[in-house]
């Protein structure tokens, strides 16, 4: 397991390496080349098990760190001038989501990524009307475009994307997605998150192919559902919800919830944790989870004043792994104007290496 941490569109200023990945690897959690076998500097936009998706400027990449190959993507096409006719295209969510192509699966007692086939997804902040994140009608509907790559086709392809919300709100400018089960997750609200958008796509049937999940009913609104204050992960496989907020001077709440399917097709949310954190008094009012641990779902990360920091909940134990020098800078960046400027990505080594498959015209 390996986390990356960086600016938002910028430098990467954090490795983290598990004991097996140091092995894997080779490197140290400080080492500043764990990408430049790319031809080119990037920026990480999203990651899926073992790969990552990175771009530099206009151009995308799928690459895996271990074996150090990679693929660069046919530049994405510019939206309809139709629906844009004088706009500058501004992506706000980027997904990489494979799915398995082998009829070996883990109901079978065997998986395998050897054979496997992946979409790109770039989602545009630009909405379908007059005014921009307006929402169309009363029901409130909402519509975003999505361009996708498809390794079947090996081409890009445009959709309008449709959800209904039974409140409106201002979608977010940015913010960072999760992959589980082949369904990509992030968080939707500006000032303050109303809920999650789950958006599936592999799924040709438009009515299926986006929903919107509403929080748990213990999950708090307001403050403390503010971009510093909650976080996505996936955990095994599963997605997962959590907050984390003040509760007094010296002590912070967190609560992660799981997202649970059941045989009908309903989904529930299910309490994992409730813990109390109980920090040092000079760092308090300065930390933000960054974090869930894909394999120990009893560990977050989390930045603790200038500390990238690991907590065991279990043990209510803080571990400091790399202190930044700016790093109180990061927090206030953090939470500067409600934009998301750090983002954490993990990838999570399956028992093989997986293959970065050559686009379909070649």
């Amino acid at each position: 397991m390996s986390y990356f941490c960086k600016y938002h569109c910028s430098k990467t200023f954090y490795h983290l390496f598990s004991e097996e990945s140091k092995v894997l690897h080779g490197k140290s959690s400080s080492s500043p080349s764990y990408l430049e076998f790319l031809p080119k500097y990037v920026a990480i936009m999203a990651s899926v098990d073992d790969l990552l998706l990175v771009a530099h400027r206009c151009y995308y990449y799928i690459c895996n760190p271990l074996t150090k190959k990679w693929l660069e993507l046919p530049k994405p096409p510019q939206l309809s001038k139709n629906l844009y006719p004088e706009e500058e295209v501004i992506y706000t969510e980027f997904g990489l989501v494979c799915k398995s192509s082998s009829i070996c699966n883990k109901q079978l007692g065997c998986s395998t990524n050897a054979d496997y086939k992946y979409k790109v997804v770039l989602i545009s902040s630009l909405a379908l009307f007059e005014e921009p994140f307006r929402e169309i009608d009363a029901a409130h509907v909402f519509k975003f475009i999505a361009t996708i790559f498809s390794s079947d086709t090996g081409r890009w392809r445009e959709y309008e994307i449709s959800y209904s919300r039974k409140i409106s709100f201002v979608p977010r400018e940015h913010t960072d997605v999760v992959v589980s089960n082949g369904i990509m997750y992030w968080l939707e609200g500006r000032l303050e998150f109303k809920g999650i958008v789950a958006f599936d796509p592999f799924n040709e049937i438009s009515s299926k192919q986006c929903c919107f999940i509403d929080f748990p009913a213990q999950f708090c609104r307001g403050w403390r559902a503010s971009e510093d204050k909650v976080c996505l992960g996936v955990v095994r496989g599963q997605l997962r919800l959590s907050q984390l907020f003040k509760a007094r001077k010296s002590c912070f709440v967190l609560r992660i919830w799981e997202l649970n399917h059941n045989n009908s097709g309903t989904a529930s949310w299910v309490l994992h944790h409730d813990a109390r954190l109980v920090v040092d008094s000079e760092m308090t009012g300065k930390m933000v989870l960054l974090a869930l641990h894909p394999i120990n779902g009893a560990v977050v990360f989390t930045l603790l004043g200038d500390h990238v920091c690991q907590y065991n909940i279990l043990e209510r134990k803080f571990e400091s792994f790399f202190q930044h020098k700016d790093g109180h800078i990061l927090y206030r960046m953090k939470i500067a104007k409600n934009k998301k400027f750090i983002s954490a990505f993990t990838l999570v080594h399956p028992p093989w290496p997986t293959p970065i498959l050559p686009l379909l015209s070649s």
